[in-house]
């Protein structure tokens, strides 16, 4: 894949972003804003992982792991805040749970890209679901 391609799927993805951040804002706290950010900017390492080849794929593949090591770690530490509503409790948990799911994408899609490095293929693994 080339620059000049990258670059429009990374102007797309912005571009989405942006519109689902402004759709989802209603259930959303500033955390879960930050995570949100941190999370499509893991995906866009990701992706420049995915167009890469040889060592410079590892290391952007070593480098979203490690991002998504982080995002995790604040995920599991994000609280509701005190006080709110049935309604904007539920709204947040919601919330919690598609940026959970982003990462969650995210990571099969890191153990696809490791196995294909590693030279097997996803499905010949010990894996099972």
């Amino acid at each position: 894949m080339n620059k000049q391609t990258l670059n429009r799927m990374m102007i797309v993805i912005a571009l989405c972003a942006a519109g689902f951040f402004s759709l989802a804002n209603a259930g959303m706290d500033e955390a879960q804003r930050q995570l949100i950010q941190r999370v499509t900017q893991a995906k866009q390492v990701q992706q420049q992982a995915q167009a890469a080849k040889g060592a410079e794929r590892q290391k952007l593949l070593d480098n979203h792991m490690k991002l998504m090591h982080e995002n995790m770690d604040t995920c599991r530490s994000m609280k509701q805040k005190a006080g709110m509503t049935e309604k904007e409790r539920d709204d947040w948990f919601a919330e919690h749970q598609n940026i959970m799911n982003q990462m969650m994408d995210q990571m099969m899609t890191d153990y696809h890209m490791v196995t294909e490095l590693n030279g097997s293929s996803a499905e010949s693994g010990t894996h099972k679901h």
